[in-house]
């Protein structure tokens, strides 16, 4: 970068298939010079690979095993991957384009910024839920966990679901007031565009040590 005269800040991006093709290219970057203590790196071709997020951690942790000071980039995770907390511990930062494409594909708009919007709560629940899993829990912290209690109605009557089992919930039960608020609403919203054959007829924030019961 100093032989170019290069003024702006230029990310090193690391690119394989393999880990082995990964640390190929990490050694490039370290024979330059390029991958000073603590840079931040990009980790590139990953994007297609969420399929099995078990195939990133490998590449992920190849690289920091080499370099543990490393701050990584990862492009195009997915949900899918982030939902692997090991994966979200290794990575410093990361970006997507996944919220544009599943709105173009669902004949919505793409370049709606709502839509960005929308990809960054569910991002932030996921990222939320690692951090309520590796608390430490205590008494008065199990006290003021919480699950959602969903009912729907068919034809043996009320039927009810905790949150943990509902497709397309990316929390694991228990979790926090506040976290069950913004499901019940992300429930609702989804009613309302018809995610759901059978709409909730009823939707409880139950303290995790409780049961709820059908009225």
């Amino acid at each position: 970068m100093d032989r170019i005269e290069c003024r702006v800040p230029l990310l090193p991006v690391l690119q394989g298939f393999t880990p082995a093709q990964y640390l190929r290219s990490l050694d490039l970057f370290e024979a330059i010079g390029a991958l000073p203590k603590g840079a931040y790196v990009g980790v590139g071709s990953i994007c297609k690979r969420q399929g099995d997020p078990a195939d990133i951690l490998e590449v992920l942790v190849a690289i920091k095993s080499r370099r543990p000071d490393l701050r990584l980039h990862g492009f195009g995770v997915k949900l899918t991957a982030l939902k692997d907390p090991r994966i979200v511990a290794l990575l410093e930062t990361a970006d997507s384009m996944a919220w544009s494409y599943s709105a173009r594909m669902q004949g919505r708009d793409g370049n709606d910024p709502q839509e960005a919007h929308n990809f960054t709560g569910r991002v932030e629940e996921i990222l939320a839920a690692h951090t309520l899993m590796n608390a430490k829990t205590t008494p008065e912290a199990e006290q003021a966990l919480y699950h959602v209690d969903v009912y729907y109605a068919n034809e043996r009557g009320h039927v009810r679901f905790t949150d943990d089992y509902i497709d397309c919930r990316e929390i694991p039960a228990p979790r926090t007031k506040e976290a069950c608020e913004a499901l019940v609403e992300q429930i609702e919203r989804d009613a309302k565009d018809d995610f759901f054959a059978d709409r909730p007829v009823r939707i409880d924030i139950v303290p995790a040590n409780q049961e709820g019961a059908v009225a």
